[in-house]
């Protein structure tokens, strides 16, 4: 299959909320039938999505993304996503990054005794229904069995993982143990060579994660591109037949904020933390 490249931006002035996300419907392995494992398929697009919630001209930064379609993102299988940020304004501006996800599941005809089967669907969509492009109704499809309508079938919602970026809940976070007990835990992140967990102790390493959020230690002049975040995301060999067909999204939120003191507070750094002693000595 050949694949493409395309680079989805975003604007973000001042304080701006910036986003960015993909969305994912994938398929299993775990079928009985070699003929019906071949015909599984899954889709993966991206598609712009604007909050402006602060305007002014200080700073201008947007996420600069490269990602690979993928029309058949299959269990084992990665899909390149990589996530940087780039200054086009004409200020100097320190970034920082946080991630949320989506997954919502279908209900399964289960037809054997080890829990494989085929994607349940109805005659009849069935209200209130699935919109994959808006995560708002993925809870609400679920809490009533609604229906996803897909190339000319319903398939009926069994389970939502709804996170809120707007009220900051539901943060991806990193080397989380709650994830090992939830679906998501089938998606791998796949994080550069550049970000470090813990304080970076070596030369190149421009990303360190505290508290949900990715910081950029290198405040970004104009014009300048960040190292990559994120390189790509992996769909689990292990995935369970439970999630056969399965909708996931993640998007993406930047904040950008000016070289001075103010960051310290708005950004609620804590001093004792790792991020705070790595950028406070840059700041005017």
């Amino acid at each position: 299959m050949m694949e493409t490249k395309k680079k989805l931006r975003y604007k973000k002035i001042n304080y701006l909320l910036k986003n960015k996300w993909f969305v994912t419907l994938f398929t299993l392995g775990f079928i009985v039938s070699v003929t019906a494992l071949s015909e599984t398929y899954a889709w993966f697009e991206s598609s712009d999505n604007r909050k402006n919630s602060f305007e002014g001209t200080k700073l201008v930064a947007e996420i600069d993304e490269i990602f690979t379609p993928n029309k058949e993102w299959q269990p084992g299988s990665t899909t390149t996503k990589e996530v940087r940020i780039k200054n086009v304004g004409p200020a100097t501006a320190f970034v920082r990054v946080s991630l949320y996800e989506f997954l919502a599941s279908f209900q399964i005809d289960v037809t054997d005794q080890t829990g494989n089967g085929n994607l349940k669907t109805v005659a009849t969509a069935i209200q209130p229904s699935l919109d994959e492009a808006n995560t708002d109704t993925w809870e609400i499809a679920a809490k009533n069995h609604g229906t996803y309508t897909s190339i000319g079938e319903n398939y009926v919602t069994d389970s939502a993982l709804i996170s809120d970026p707007l009220n900051k809940t539901g943060m991806y976070e990193y080397n989380s143990s709650e994830r090992e007990k939830s679906a998501l835990k089938y998606l791998d992140l796949n994080f550069s060579k550049t970000f470090e967990a813990t304080i970076p102790n070596e030369t190149g390493k421009k990303w360190v994660y505290e508290n949900g959020y990715f910081y950029y230690l290198s405040p970004l002049k104009s014009g300048e591109l960040s190292e990559p975040l994120l390189d790509s995301v992996t769909l689990s060999d292990t995935l369970s037949n439970q999630y056969k067909g399965a909708l996931y999204k993640l998007k993406v939120y930047m904040d950008a904020h000016d070289l001075t003191q103010p960051l310290i507070n708005e950004w609620q750094l804590d001093q004792k933390g790792k991020v705070y002693p790595l950028l406070v000595d840059q700041l005017k």
